[in-house]
């Protein structure tokens, strides 16, 4: 980095110099703060990530239902970075292309709102199946309200019929196994 003497892109956040023995810090620290911007999301991604979201819930809950804890909870990372990235096009589509939402979630209680922040709390769960299966739902109603306040927001079509398909589904097969269901 020095060598070349280019401000690497994601320090153009900032950064914090903790010692430089070689006083090579004035090349890497930008001068000025410049959050990376992002492309607009288009239709077919957009539905490509709703759809990967409710495969990863249906497989989560089949997991639940099989009494595959273990499983099931190794698996909300994968629902989790759909999540994230359904967040990252919210705050954008609510703030503009160019609003700094980071990345990996890092900060995220700082460029989601409140609101939504307040809901994120409660995807998480305990290692236990009846609050594994509420995580969830509370999972589904939080990408479903953000997905589909960003698909009004770009112009862009949430698709309700799949959301209804497999939240019912969900709802009929939880109800099968004496798990309590969470009305979505």
């Amino acid at each position: 980095m020095a060598e070349d003497r280019k401000t690497p892109d994601n320090f153009h956040r900032g950064v914090r110099v903790l010692v430089d023995k070689d006083n090579v810090s004035s090349y890497i620290v930008p001068s000025g703060f410049k959050p990376v911007s992002a492309l607009s999301v288009d239709e077919r991604t957009f539905i490509r990530v709703i759809d990967m979201f409710f495969i990863s819930v249906v497989y989560i809950a089949k997991q639940i239902i099989r009494g595959e804890l273990w499983t099931a909870k190794t698996r909300e990372n994968d629902m989790r970075l759909l999540l994230l990235q359904m967040l990252e096009w919210h705050a954008k589509a609510l703030h503009g292309d160019d609003y700094d939402v980071w990345h990996g979630g890092r900060f995220i209680h700082e460029w989601i709102d409140q609101e939504t922040f307040k809901e994120l709390k409660n995807t998480f769960s305990q290692y236990d199946e009846a609050d594994t299966l509420r995580g969830l739902l509370d999972s589904i109603s939080l990408f479903r309200r953000i997905a589909s306040e960003t698909a009004d927001r770009l112009g862009l079509k949430y698709p309700q019929d799949t959301d209804n398909h497999i939240t019912d589904w969900i709802t009929k097969n939880t109800e099968s196994k004496l798990i309590k269901p969470v009305s979505l």
